[in-house]
């Protein structure tokens, strides 16, 4: 199978099974992520596979099954037309004020509401139910990181939904921000994953 061929059969995939790609490409990634950063930043000779766990499960249901719900099946309904915006030309989109009120509204619930309070809140719970701790433990973790990651996880994330939202037809939203967050997975498990 040529490059090309794969490729269509790839996008293929992910159109009739946008759940499945989305979520199980988050999965993987996200331990794929935290094992690179043990192994080569870290320099560990053996995994830690409670750590790599939380985050396979984080990356599963946040990343993968939480966000293919906000992106795929809340947005479309908050914010209509979201998917002949995504797919229209570039000069269109800049006289299209709805589209881009739409645009604006999904960035700003996805990084005010989502990145700022679901996003670490979630992270820290479930890291610390795994380390046999109390889901109020997560919560007091969230706050007291709150002003060091709140920042960084906007300077990325603000710029890469905003062309995620203006561009990406609803099946690909989760693996563009699958994509992104590689280098953002990277650097949570570098600078949070041995307890936060």
């Amino acid at each position: 199978m040529n490059v090309q061929a794969f490729g269509r059969a790839v996008q293929a995939f992910g159109r009739e099974h946008p759940f499945l790609f989305g979520s199980g490409g988050a999965c993987v990634k996200t331990a794929t992520c935290d094992v690179l950063v043990q192994c080569k930043v870290e320099g560990r000779d053996t995994i830690d596979a409670k750590r790599t766990a939380v985050f396979s499960t984080f990356g599963f249901l946040f990343l993968g099954c939480w966000q293919y719900t906000l992106f795929v099946k809340i947005f479309p309904r908050v914010f209509p037309n979201v998917e002949r915006f995504a797919a229209a030309p570039l000069r269109d989109k800049l006289r299209d004020a709805a589209g881009l009120r739409a645009v604006a509204g999904q960035v700003a619930i996805e990084n005010l509401g989502n990145n700022c309070i679901l996003y670490f809140s979630c992270f820290y719970t479930v890291q610390t139910l795994y380390d046999g701790g109390a889901p109020l433990d997560g919560l007091r973790k969230f706050r007291r990181n709150f002003a060091e990651d709140v920042p960084s996880i906007l300077a990325l994330w603000v710029p890469v939904q905003t062309v995620n939202f203006a561009f990406s037809p609803l099946w690909l939203r989760v693996p563009v921000t699958t994509a992104a967050s590689f280098f953002w997975t990277s650097f949570v498990s570098f600078s949070r994953g041995n307890n936060g």
